[in-house]
């Protein structure tokens, strides 16, 4: 059973509007977050394998080079805005030998190697071929015009008795290569879902979102740096 800690990157990719840097090689808390990302799969010791998969080798001179990854190269066309996330791991699995893919992108540095493993084991279980990270909200939510856990007309519910309304993380992603094949996505009709608070899942897609991570890293909520990590050299093909 091979398991692989796929990274993919978008070379060139901005945030924040035109002139801000690329997302990946941003600095947060003295880091980069694609170095954060790396270490973070580092330190799950059931990983055997981590790839960036990268249009550019350049990227691999944002990560501490005492850590573990390889680069495997990528088709430029796959950095296209018009591309989906699953047309990116179809090229990827298509040139990997991996049995279960762990994918992480570059953008929540403040994830944690205990999420990672979770997920992880529920799907070593066999009990899912697929899970996430996810926050529950308890807010009163509308989609698309119209309101998804309450009803107009009736009386509002108190926040304690609705049913809340699960995000996707939208960073962390567990999940078998059958899987994949099956459903051509990397979720399951009925995945594992680990809940995570906020500031475990914030992510950085945006300059204001940059701005938020490093109110908290200097506030000392979260911490800077990802305990753990293995000290082994980088390896770029």
């Amino acid at each position: 059973m091979k398991i692989v800690g796929f990274i993919p990157n978008w070379s060139g990719y901005e945030f924040g509007g035109a002139g801000d840097c690329s997302r990946p090689t941003t600095k947060v808390g003295g880091n980069y977050l694609i170095s954060y990302a790396v270490e973070l799969l580092n330190s799950v010791n059931l990983i055997s394998e981590i790839i960036v998969f990268s249009s550019s080798e350049e990227i691999m001179n944002y990560i501490d080079p005492a850590l573990s990854c390889k680069h495997l190269k990528r088709p430029a066309a796959l950095d296209s805005d018009t591309v989906h996330i699953e047309e990116i791991i179809q090229s990827f699995i298509s040139v990997s030998s991996a049995d279960i893919i762990v994918m992480l992108h570059p953008n929540s540095p403040f994830l944690t190697k205990e999420s990672v493993e979770d997920c992880l084991a529920n799907v070593l279980s066999g009990k899912h071929s697929s899970a996430f990270t996810a926050c529950k909200h308890n807010s009163f939510a509308w989609f698309n015009g119209s309101p998804l856990n309450y009803s107009i007309g009736k009386p509002t519910p108190h926040l304690r008795d609705l049913v809340p309304v699960v995000l996707e993380q939208s960073s962390l992603f567990v999940f078998t290569r059958e899987n994949f094949h099956e459903y051509t996505s990397r979720v399951s009709p009925e995945p594992f879902i680990r809940y995570i608070d906020y500031f475990e899942a914030h992510g950085i897609n945006s300059a204001h979102e940059l701005d938020i991570a490093e109110i908290l890293v200097n506030s000392g909520l979260v911490k800077k740096s990802i305990p753990g990590s293995r000290n082994r050299k980088v390896l770029v093909d």
